[in-house]
């Protein structure tokens, strides 16, 4: 069994779906990689497999991306949001849900083997909303200051391919979450279906959005504001 989630902007998606030409980003491409072995290896002997794909998997013991939104939110640089995305966020107990049951309805003869699926909370959120959602339980500011989106595209875009290569020769950067790359999955819009979960398998998210939201907001109390 294989998971994975990347960024690419997706409407009304329900896996199977084409791979992106070119993959956002490094990232991005390595997934697809590791999706594309592990499906053709379904099959192989008595060797039975499956992808899941959840999308902005959250939940208690993050160690990444809500202690990220924290951090920026510390450092006064949630205040801002910009474009439309949307997201399809999965809380982690979902996630081990959909888990436990693909695995147990997967044979060599099932409709599972050798097929990815998109196992969310099945409730698109505007990603800006979202952070907002957890970052307020917490005593931060919710994003509240618009920003285009193109322009920050561009911003970045000139950042990261004119100003560092000028700079690096004499000035020590470090790596900065300010790239085109990251500003893209923030405008994506990604509405992911799991119809073909749910009729494979059997999956149904137990734990809603707002529900996962209050619990992990709820284990994160550490790192509220002071």
């Amino acid at each position: 069994m294989f998971r994975h989630g990347c960024g690419v902007p997706l409407r009304h998606c329900s896996a199977p779906a084409p791979y992106p030409a070119q993959p956002l980003d490094y990232y991005t491409k390595s997934k697809i990689m590791g999706e594309k072995l592990v499906l053709a290896a379904n099959g192989t002997g008595k060797l039975a497999t499956v992808a899941l794909r959840p999308s902005y998997v959250y939940g208690e013991y993050d160690r990444l991306f809500i202690p990220l939104i924290i951090q920026k939110a510390r450092e006064g640089k949630m205040k801002y949001h910009f474009g439309q995305g949307i997201m399809m966020p999965t809380y982690a107990g979902n996630a081990a849900q959909a888990h436990i049951q693909a695995a147990e309805a997967l044979t060599l003869d099932s409709p599972l083997a050798g097929r990815p699926y998109f196992t969310t909370d099945s409730a698109p959120r505007p990603f800006w909303q979202f952070l907002g959602d957890v970052l307020q339980p917490l005593g931060y500011e919710r994003p509240h200051i618009p920003l285009p989106g193109l322009l920050m595209w561009v911003l970045a875009w000139i950042f990261q391919y004119l100003i560092v290569p000028l700079l690096r020769p004499i000035v020590s950067l470090q790596a900065t979450e300010f790239s085109p790359e990251r500003i893209r999955i923030m405008l994506c819009k990604r509405i992911l279906r799991i119809d073909n979960a749910r009729r494979d398998f059997g999956y149904e998210p137990k734990i809603s959005t707002d529900e996962g939201i209050r619990r992990t907001a709820h284990y994160f109390q550490h790192l509220r504001k002071a």
